[in-house]
């Protein structure tokens, strides 16, 4: 399974790198920390992106 760093996972997600930190820091992106590397698997991340898209669409119907 490929992963990313916090920028190229900063870039995918159109994100500030601090931003994913934190977020990956909340458990609101699934990460992982193998000694002082953050990673974030690709996969989860664009099955999360897809879900950030649905309540954006979602949201989007309401107003």
């Amino acid at each position: 399974m490929k992963t990313l760093d916090l920028h190229a996972s900063a870039d995918m997600l159109h994100m500030h790198p601090s931003t994913v930190l934190a977020k990956a820091r909340a458990g609101e992106i699934p990460a992982a920390k193998p000694g002082l590397l953050l990673r974030i698997y690709e996969l989860l991340l664009t099955a999360t992106r897809e879900e950030i898209d649905a309540m954006a669409r979602s949201l989007a119907e309401i107003e």
